[in-house]
């Protein structure tokens, strides 16, 4: 019967047979490892050896903000390699954190959000090279104006509010008609052009 006899210059290994996983340990830099095996049937004994090269491991981390300093939660952070392509995405919790460990090598991150903006719109080419990088954005939530105005017959009736109405992504917005004078009703109300109801109130939900 053949028996096998695995070594490795670093790290470690543990398998029986013709099969070994290898575990490499921390590296602070790329480095080389010689995985050796030794067959032998009692009588005869061949060597053979591969090399396996190791990269070190970097963090990249920061913190996704708005103006107040409020983190900003499950905000994607896409990474990319400059040079071969996507690598993978994070989402922040809920202090606004992210952290994502990365090999030697130059990325551009990119946070995305329904809803917002960020400061900068993507990283400049971060290279990681022996350290740790942070990288911090500013999230910034995107508004909406609603024109509200009442097409008056006769009598004047008014909304409230009324004129250039901001809001922001995600909140609701509720306009209130008020005819003037008795005996006057809501005739309608539109919608970007179309008929929504004849109450006295309408809402915009998660705008």
């Amino acid at each position: 019967a053949l028996t096998y006899v695995w070594t490795t210059t670093g790290g470690t290994i543990a398998g029986s047979g013709s099969s070994a996983t290898f575990t490499p340990p921390n590296v602070s830099a790329q480095t080389p490892f010689t995985i050796t095996v030794l067959v032998s049937d009692g009588v005869l004994s061949v060597t053979g050896s591969v090399v396996a090269t190791v990269s070190a491991n970097y963090k990249i981390s920061g913190f996704i903000r708005d103006g107040s300093g409020t983190g900003v939660s499950d905000v994607t952070v896409s990474v990319n390699n400059t040079v071969s392509g996507p690598v993978g995405s994070i989402q922040t919790i809920a202090t606004g954190y992210y952290e994502m460990e990365l090999p030697d090598g130059t990325y551009i991150l990119t946070p995305s959000k329904l809803g917002y903006t960020f400061s900068p719109s993507e990283s400049s080419p971060i290279t990681m090279n022996g350290a740790d990088v942070q990288i911090d954005f500013t999230a910034v939530i995107n508004t909406y104006t609603i024109e509200a105005s009442v097409y008056r017959y006769g009598d004047y009736g008014s909304i409230s509010p009324s004129g250039s109405v901001t809001v922001a992504h995600g909140q609701d917005q509720t306009f209130s008609f008020t005819p003037d004078g008795s005996g006057y009703c809501i005739k309608y109300v539109r919608v970007d052009g179309s008929l929504v109801s004849t109450d006295n109130e309408y809402i915009f939900h998660d705008v």
